[in-house]
């Protein structure tokens, strides 16, 4: 397992966290420079497993555990940042739309982990 990407992978979910955590407590409306980081980050971590997992592929066709595992943390991805846009309207989203994006980051983080290190072994 390459260190440096890992560190780097990990670095990036530390910046959606903390930056997450940092949106909430400031409260709506959410401060634009924070916002954006917040996004864009969790994009670009959703496009660099994406990216690693087709790297992988073409070395050696992904087992159906590894394919599954990169599938469930893009779902994840997916959900965590829909909910989030939800969260992020002026409007207040459903409580369970809140609630799923309080949970959404851990389980997103758990599979991407996961994900990595099938992938990068």
């Amino acid at each position: 397992m390459n260190l440096s990407k890992s560190v780097g992978i990990a670095a990036l979910f530390l910046i959606i966290f903390l930056s997450g955590y940092g949106l909430h407590r400031s409260g709506k409306p959410y401060h634009t420079l924070l916002f954006n980081l917040h996004k864009l980050v969790s994009l670009g971590a959703m496009v660099w497993l994406l990216v690693t997992a087709t790297r992988a592929q073409r070395v050696e066709p992904l087992s159906t555990l590894g394919l599954s595992l990169v599938i469930a943390a893009t779902v994840f991805f997916v959900a965590t940042i829909a909910s989030g846009g939800l969260v992020s309207l002026e409007k207040p989203a459903p409580a369970i739309v809140a609630r799923a994006h309080k949970l959404l980051p851990y389980l997103t983080a758990a599979s991407s982990a996961a994900a990595w290190v099938f992938l990068t072994r």
